[in-house]
């Protein structure tokens, strides 16, 4: 009887004693800056052109319209399903 009390009272004081260490350091917040993605050197699709033309043309003008989208070959650039190396976006704006 004293053995299995003896052997209670060492686990509890074992895990006490555990559960009232350090707890672990956070790991240090990271000052680095988001990495933007690389400007691509090929042929984008219409979509993604639009994309970022639209962002920046949407600050200026909040209810423009797309009047037309037209996908352009330059120099030996070669085309391929739809993408192109620059696209031509028209907006126009009632305003």
């Amino acid at each position: 009887m004293f053995r299995t009390l003896s052997t209670a009272v060492s686990i509890a004081t074992i895990l006490l004693l555990n559960g009232c260490t350090e707890s672990p350091k956070p790991a240090e917040a990271k000052t680095e800056l988001p990495k933007k993605p690389a400007v691509p050197t090929g042929p984008i699709p219409a979509l993604t052109a639009y994309y970022e033309v639209y962002r920046v043309a949407r600050q200026i003008a909040p209810d423009i319209q797309t009047a037309s989208i037209t996908g352009e070959e330059v120099g030996d650039v070669k085309c391929s399903e739809g993408k192109y190396p620059e696209w031509k976006i028209v907006f126009v704006s009632p305003s």
